[in-house]
């Protein structure tokens, strides 16, 4: 008997990733790529002012963790969408 890999399109939806929760189309992603692109542009203005106090510290990690989150999401839809047929 020989495996073989069903072509997505041979697989019930409910057997499929449903990235749409992450994305439901290209727009979304470049939105938060632009979105991504503010948060960079806004970790920068932090540098050499990291010491000035806690507050200053505690809002640019706040900033990173945001883009951090954000990249994960996209990260995640690139790759399984990669990985479609």
């Amino acid at each position: 008997m020989e495996n073989s890999v069903p072509l997505r399109s041979e697989v019930k939806n409910k057997y499929k990733w449903d990235i749409d929760t992450l994305y439901f189309n290209k727009e979304g992603v470049l939105r938060d790529t632009r979105k991504l692109n503010e948060m960079i542009e806004e970790i920068q203005s932090y540098k050499g002012r990291l010491t000035e106090s806690a507050d200053t510290l505690y809002s640019c990690l706040k900033i990173v963790e945001k883009a951090s989150r954000l990249c994960e999401v996209m990260s995640t839809y690139t790759f399984m969408k990669r990985d479609e047929d």
